[in-house]
This record gives structure tokens, sequence and C-alpha cells, in this order.
């Protein structure tokens, strides 16, 4: 059993550096174009204003780019909340999903080296909390490196045991990935996250933090309740 874990637990493809990668693939069935103005004036390559690029070029403002991004994707990216809120203004959709990864602007706020900020912006614009990506993953899957974002989701009703393609929640998947801290887990816990849920092949959170050499999380886990 610890063998497949420990097999799985190399395949990268859940982990947040993956969906960073992702942002230099395209996939073929995508409405793919080479950039637009839109794009260039939000990354930086294009002197124009942002809301002339807009005004110029509106048929494109959700268009994908030859990285598979729509402009509210970079924007998220840039860090621009400016731009994020332009774009809304002016009709852009909040839960576009990227190629071939589908994932959302809220995915990419919630990954690794993206601000808490941009995570607020878009929840009051209206973005689905539990929208999925290509591997079933939440925002907050990816949030669980940062207790603040945690407990941002979870205050806009992130659901605490949502699973990915293999059966992973948000706790289970910390974990797996040592992004675990007591702090994380305890935000988990208190919005109702299941401290005996595993994965699809029924191996427990508890079971993971003993494969990963997390005493800690071992004990911690214990502690609120982890079957034994």
């Amino acid at each position: 059993m610890f063998a497949k874990l420990l097999a799985r637990d190399a395949d990268e493809t859940l982990d947040s550096s993956y969906y960073l990668r992702r942002i230099l693939e395209i996939d073929e069935e995508d409405d793919i174009v080479a950039s637009t103005i839109i794009h260039d004036s939000i990354r930086g390559t294009l002197e124009m204003r942002l809301e002339d690029a807009i005004a110029t070029c509106p048929s494109h403002l959700n268009a994908l780019d030859e990285r598979g991004l729509a402009p509210l994707h970079w924007a998220i990216i840039m860090d621009n909340l400016e731009a994020v809120h332009s774009l809304m203004r002016h009709g852009a959709a909040i839960d576009i999903r990227s190629g071939p990864s589908k994932m959302a602007p809220l995915h990419y706020a919630a990954s690794t080296y993206f601000t808490t900020a941009a995570i607020t912006v878009l929840l009051k614009y209206g973005a689905h909390v539990d929208a999925r990506d290509s591997m079933g993953q939440t925002a907050l899957h990816l949030a669980t490196y940062n207790v603040e974002k945690v407990r941002i989701l979870l205050n806009a009703g992130a659901t605490p045991n949502s699973t990915n393609n293999n059966g992973e929640s948000p706790l289970y998947g910390c974990i797996r990935r040592r992004y675990a801290n007591e702090k994380v887990l305890a935000e988990l816990l208190r919005a109702g996250a299941d401290v005996n849920l595993g994965d699809r092949a029924g191996n427990p959170p508890l079971m993971m933090a003993v494969l990963v050499s997390s005493a800690g999380i071992a004990s911690f886990l214990i502690e609120m309740g982890a079957a034994v």
C-alpha cells in the first residue's frame, strides 16, 4: 500500500507548481489566438492603456492566447488588480477556463506566488468558489500552503471535503504535498473537514502523515480525532 502511495507522491500533477508550468501549454481544441492587444496591454508588452485596448477589440475580451490564457488570467498572474476591475467592468467571464488545465482565474489566485487580495476581488465579482479544474481540484486544494487564503475561501463557502480526481480532500492533499501545518489543518477542521477522509484507495490522512514522516502532524490529527 505504501509503495502505491510513494509512486503517486512522485506524480507531480497535483502539485501547485504543475499549474504554473501549464501556463506554457495549450490545447488544440481551444479557440486560440496568438495574442491580442488586450493580453499585451496587461502583460506590459504593448504601450496601450487597457481601456483603449478593450475599446479597440472588445470581441477579444475573453480570448485565449497562445498559452491558453484569457486576459483575466493574465491580470491575476501579473498581480494587476486594476486590470481585473477594468476587465470585469467590461463583462469579462469571471470563471473562464484556461487550456488544457481548465483552471479558472480563482485557481491561479489560490496557487503559490499569487496574492490574497486577488482571491478577495474575484470572489467579490462572483467567482465560483468550488470551480474544478481538469484534475478535479478546487481553489481550496491549491491554497492549503497559506492559512489566510484557506480562511478566505472557507468563509466564502468553499467545500472542505471536496475531493479531486484522486479522491483527495484539501486536508489530505496538503499533507501529501508536505504543506500541512496545524493552523491550516485547524481551519479546515473547524469548517467541517473530515479528519478521516482518505483518498480514492481509502488511505486516510493519518497514514499519509506517517508516510511523509510528519510526526507532529500525525499527533495533531490523532488529537483531532483521527482513527488509529
